[in-house]
């Protein structure tokens, strides 16, 4: 199961008229320096990982260059905002207009954990889901957070968005 299943992330709310998608639109919160912007990875999950690694790279570049076109900026139906490279946990964020949710990450810590009655050490990370609870009841946003964290406790982060599963490796940056 991936997060398309989920109908609800293929849905945008603009005023008061509701318009349903064929496919999640992801927005990708970047700071320019001098602002904060929203480009839109379309129709995400036709893509494979490495094709949503280069767009991404592709469209923070144009934001932080100021080069973005008004079509990379709209049509979004959920965004994901990472605040890890600034040492956060966890925090909350508003819900762009037009969108139904936004994903939040925190930074990766290596915490202890217990693993078959052992103290281990193991990388964990906050996931914070903000719904727009007009359309997303908090079970649907349960199941959706469900199927991100098990995926990514699988390192499938390729399939969080994409139907065609992982392809290759995430980037470092």
């Amino acid at each position: 199961m991936t997060v398309e299943q989920h109908a609800v992330f293929k849905t945008a709310l603009v005023g008061n008229e509701l318009y349903q998608s064929s496919f999640t639109n992801v927005g990708i919160v970047v700071d320019t320096g001098a602002e904060v912007v929203i480009p839109v990875v379309k129709e995400a999950s036709r893509k494979s990982l490495a094709q949503l690694s280069e767009e991404v790279r592709d469209l923070t570049h144009k934001a932080r260059h100021r080069q973005l076109k008004i079509g990379e900026v709209q049509g979004g139906t959920v965004s994901i905002s990472n605040l890890g490279m600034y040492e956060v946990d966890f925090f909350s964020a508003m819900i762009p207009y037009g969108q139904v949710a936004i994903l939040t990450v925190g930074r990766i810590r290596n915490v202890p954990v217990y693993e078959r009655s052992s103290l281990v050490e193991a990388p964990r990370m906050w996931l914070n889901l903000v719904v727009d609870h007009r359309l997303i009841d908090g079970v649907a946003a349960a199941k959706a957070l469900k199927t991100m964290t098990g995926l990514l406790s699988r390192g499938a982060v390729g399939e969080l968005i994409s139907t065609r599963g992982p392809e290759g490796s995430a980037p470092h940056g």
